[in-house]
């Protein structure tokens, strides 16, 4: 009988070089000799760059070291049993999984292996009430603060929590957004203090600001702006903001609503206070950006 594992989600994280230990070799005679070999050893294999994860439909986390060529190589002990479901994220210390309720929190090892040691019920802490389901989970750039987006076919909460590097526990702090919905993850400016998303909820067309307190919560910002006008019979319907880290430029995904319903890109420069059509590109739509670590 044949298995099919269905990936999930991928995550990815780089990794800090600084953070390996250096061999010691004020040691005697005896054992100077046994460290150079292991150094050798080590110079010879080369460090991993970054570390990747690809969730499974088996609650199971797929790991992988990549090299500077790109080479990927499983890690030891893996598939790890750890939950991430359709959406994860990683701080460099943690990496985040949702289930259809919960949060689950796994420790990231020296060498990239995976550990879940804890897991929190996000949907209790819902505004609208205790139903709906978890759509996505982003990071801010500090890594300090996590943040869901709720689908409960209502408001579609965001929710923010702050991340005990200690033990990977998550404390509410925060939920709220737009009384008109949200459908999509906020992504931030380079700055940290300002984030930005679309929504089409229930085909009205929305982009929309907020900033980021210095807790991790979060204030909306009114930042109506206005779409660009389509030909008689069709609207335009954002999908996705990504914004960029040089802080100077938001750029939206939108849709043409009409029989082909074409896809384009359409970039929109940050001036104070107004926002520009720039030119359109054609790109692939998907339902929530990859994660990716600080």
């Amino acid at each position: 009988m044949s298995h099919f594992l269905f990936s999930a989600c991928v995550a990815a994280m780089f990794v800090s070089h600084a953070a390996f230990a250096q061999t010691d070799l004020t040691a005697s005679s005896g054992n100077i000799h046994e460290a150079t070999t292991e150094a050798v050893t080590a110079q010879a294999t080369p460090a991993p760059i970054a570390y990747v994860y690809v969730s499974n439909t088996v609650n199971q986390i797929v790991g992988y070291s990549a090299s500077s060529t790109g080479k990927l190589t499983a890690i030891p002990g893996s598939p790890f049993k750890a939950i991430g479901g359709a959406s994860m994220a990683v701080n460099g210390k943690y990496l985040f999984g949702e289930g259809n309720s919960n949060i689950y929190s796994s420790r990231i090892a020296s060498n990239g292996a995976l550990k879940q040691v804890a897991s929190f019920n996000a949907i209790k802490y819902n505004p609208d009430g205790q139903y709906g389901w978890l759509n996505c989970l982003f990071l801010d750039h500090t890594g300090a603060t996590l943040y869901t987006l709720i689908g409960d076919d209502d408001n579609n909460p965001y929710q923010a929590f702050k991340i005990n590097n200690s033990n990977g526990e998550l404390t509410f702090i925060w939920s709220g957004g737009l009384a008109r919905g949200n459908t999509t993850p906020m992504t931030f400016m380079g700055n940290n203090n300002f984030a930005y998303a679309a929504s089409q909820f229930y085909l009205n067309p929305d982009i929309f600001g907020f900033q980021r307190n210095s807790n991790g919560t979060i204030t909306e910002i009114r930042d109506d702006a206005a779409m660009p006008a389509a030909k008689p019979g069709d609207v335009y319907l954002p999908v996705f903001a990504i914004a960029d880290p040089t802080r100077r430029w938001r750029f939206f995904q939108k849709r043409v609503l009409h029989l082909d319903r074409r896809t384009v890109l359409n970039c929109l420069r940050r001036i104070p206070g107004t926002l520009r059509e720039t030119s359109p590109r054609t790109i692939p739509t998907r339902t929530c950006p990859e994660s990716r670590s600080v």
